[in-house]
């Protein structure tokens, strides 16, 4: 059963929360389909890898999935871009993976800053 009916009131506090979580990835990507249902994209910045970022979340058992396998053309270039699904989870559930998907974007900011 969807925690989050599209259209709905509750959806759109879901959504809200959601965003506001993100805010700290900002500097990092752009956030697309916010107001599309239950699935939002992530899309980095050039540098960074979309394979890297499936298994840094994969590793603190959260799940994303890459858009690079649904691409028709196959570009090098593509910047690495993630499908960040919420239909089941609450908010609490919401701010806490959201909490540990900015923790992997600092870990990979530290690296770069290292370089």
């Amino acid at each position: 059963i969807c925690a989050c009916l599209v259209g709905s009131e509750m959806c759109k506090e879901t959504d809200d929360v959601l965003i506001d979580a993100l805010k700290p990835l900002a500097d990092i990507c752009a956030i697309s389909g916010e107001h599309a249902g239950v699935h939002i994209l992530l899309t980095f910045e050039k540098g960074w890898n979309e394979n890297e970022l499936i298994e840094r979340a994969k590793k603190e058992d959260i799940r994303v999935y890459g858009l690079s396998d649904y691409r028709i053309r196959k570009d090098t270039d593509e910047r690495a871009t993630i499908l960040l699904g919420y239909a089941n989870m609450n908010e609490e559930d919401i701010k806490e993976a959201v909490g540990i998907l900015n923790g992997v974007g600092e870990d990979k900011r530290a690296v770069s800053n290292v370089k």
